[in-house]
């Protein structure tokens, strides 16, 4: 019970920062979050944002704050993907994720990202993340609960996934090809 409030107490102190901070225990931190989040909310909100707020893209944490949970993932910092609450630094900020893909490296970046609303109609055009150039890196940013997760990254109309794959396909074929 100590822990909990504990817990409590450390996740108060850290509201309104656009990316949760990694606590040693960030599993049981997660699991915290999604039993907060599963009690019905009964009040009315207390902060409104100044956008139009929709429900089936965002969630709203106790204060009545809109959040959106991302996929974050750094290869640089840990292996593991991780599930966090993105919220507004700013009061013109809106909450989304970003997905960027490095193809000469083959690395994969994912996260949080504030947007105002002047970029708007740039991250909300799509529920999931879509690559359409062929430049080195790719960057998309998308608004809808991890819509930067793999499964929803798109590039040039196939799951990023299966591009990945066919192009080290390919790249094996070729250095085996060599000898």
């Amino acid at each position: 019970m100590i822990q909990l409030l504990f817990l409590f107490a450390l996740v108060s102190s850290v509201i309104g920062r656009s990316t949760v901070i990694k606590y040693k225990h960030q599993d049981a931190y997660e699991d915290f979050l999604n039993l907060m989040e599963s009690f019905e909310r009964t009040e009315k909100p207390k902060a409104k944002p100044n956008w139009a707020y929709n429900s089936e893209l965002y969630g709203l944490d106790r204060h009545g704050k809109p959040f959106m949970k991302c996929v974050e993932f750094n290869a640089t910092t840990s292996p593991k993907t991780r599930n966090v609450r993105c919220s507004a630094s700013g009061d013109k900020d809106r909450p989304g994720c970003f997905a960027m893909y490095d193809f000469e490296t083959k690395q994969l970046l994912q996260g949080c990202y504030n947007y105002q609303e002047d970029i708007a109609h740039f991250c909300e055009t799509s529920k999931r993340c879509t690559f359409s150039s062929d430049a080195k890196v790719g960057f998309c940013c998308c608004v809808g609960q991890q819509c930067n997760s793999q499964k929803k990254i798109m590039y040039n109309g196939e799951p990023l996934e299966t591009v990945i794959n066919e192009k080290r396909k390919k790249d094996v074929t070729d250095f085996l090809r060599r000898f």
